[in-house]
């Protein structure tokens, strides 16, 4: 019979395998999420596999969160989230429905709803509803977003004509907050945003 050291030192090749799969599947799992999710499964029973052991293991095998990450292709992206609420805010613009256009009722004309989030609490401080997507429509919205909710450390959007005007970038830097802007052609970084679309 093999000692308590020897149980929590060998680890079966079918409940390692499962954890790189289940490591590979979402890198950003800890060591006990991995055991209690193997547990769940019926691969291992409670207080078989030690964290230090399956951390070990997973090392050797180049599964580590590190080495998983590190390796993770250039199109693949780790979740992000920002630490406390106004840290900050992402913002974008949505090609919305049609209505009647005021100057010519017979007509129908596109409408701009512009949202801007919070990235923390996933809170809409502000959204809108524009006949355009012009910079003072995004100064409106932003000065209604700051005086309900206070100033961001950072404002974060993508790369539109609105987003990168030089007045924007003074409005920011008076007010202390960071501006910060998406690579070009890149929208996952502002998943929130464009998932709350």
């Amino acid at each position: 019979m093999l000692s308590r050291t020897e149980i929590f030192s060998k680890l079966d090749a079918a409940v390692l395998q499962q954890a790189i799969r289940l490591r590979l599947e979402r890198p950003a799992r800890s060591v006990e999420q991995l055991i209690f999710l193997l547990v769940e499964g019926g691969l291992a029973a409670p207080g078989q596999v030690a964290p230090s052991t399956l951390a070990r293991h997973l090392r050797r095998a180049g599964a580590s969160r590190g080495q998983v990450m590190d390796a993770s292709p250039s199109g693949t992206f780790r979740r992000f989230e920002a630490r406390d609420i106004l840290e900050l805010l992402q913002a974008d613009f949505k090609h919305f429905v049609y209505l009647p256009d005021p100057k010519q009722p017979k007509k129908k004309r596109k409408t701009i709803l512009l949202a801007i989030l919070d990235d923390y609490s996933r809170y809409v401080l502000h959204a809108q509803i524009y006949w355009d997507e012009q910079l003072p429509r995004l100064e409106d919205s932003l000065k209604k977003a700051i005086l309900k909710h206070g100033i961001p450390e950072t404002f974060y959007c993508d790369n539109g004509s609105a987003f990168s005007a030089h007045h924007l970038a003074r409005i920011c830097g008076r007010l202390g907050i960071r501006l910060s802007h998406s690579r070009p052609y890149r929208p996952q970084g502002r998943g929130k945003v464009e998932h709350l679309f």
